[in-house]
């Protein structure tokens, strides 16, 4: 149900994917418990589906939540867990608590280092925490992690892949952003 529930909120319908995820929680709730690491990552994604429908209030505390239940469920390595960190961050940055979104991804992008080097979630992770830092007032940093973003998945994923493309074009639009203000950091 939750894998049903992703494939339509991938695809874009949200509307038919929330209340899937809604059933999947309270199925898992029923059948596996509250600290059910199924359940854990159901509550987080269906926070992360409320934040993409708009509502990061709602979203928080299921993300939340979940982060909580995952990290002592998991341990800190854990790629489900490293994508709730991810989630909460994006959310907090939303509600416009960037000290915290900053530290969230920071964590993250420590253990994705270590553990996923080459993977297009790290890379995203790299150039949201740059995002968050830039927004907060250091757009030398914030910059520099974007071009590592962009670099890293040109490098490893080439220049076709959906997540290159993305991350060129987040770059693109900070260093608009930059000139638009200033002209430089």
């Amino acid at each position: 149900l939750t894998n049903l529930a992703s494939a339509l909120s991938d695809s874009g319908d949200n509307a038919t994917a929330r209340p899937l995820f809604e059933e999947a929680v309270a199925l898992h709730r029923r059948t596996l418990g509250n600290n059910h690491p199924d359940t854990l990552d159901a509550i987080g994604r269906l926070g992360g589906l409320l934040s993409r429908m708009g509502d990061d209030a709602g979203a928080q505390p299921l993300l939340e939540e979940a982060l909580a239940g995952l990290r002592l469920a998991l341990g800190d390595d854990d790629d489900v867990l490293l994508q709730a960190m991810s989630r909460l961050a994006l959310v907090h940055g939303m509600l416009g608590a960037t000290a915290k979104a900053r530290l969230l991804f920071e964590e993250a992008v420590v253990v994705r280092r270590r553990t996923f080097p080459a993977d297009p979630n790290t890379f995203s992770m790299i150039g949201n925490l740059g995002g968050t830092i830039f927004i907060a007032g250091d757009c030398t940093a914030g910059l520099a992690l974007r071009e590592e973003a962009a670099a890293s998945a040109l490098r490893e994923l080439g220049p076709e892949h959906p997540y290159t493309q993305s991350s060129t074009d987040m770059l693109a639009h900070m260093r608009q952003d930059i000139k638009a203000v200033s002209g430089t950091c």
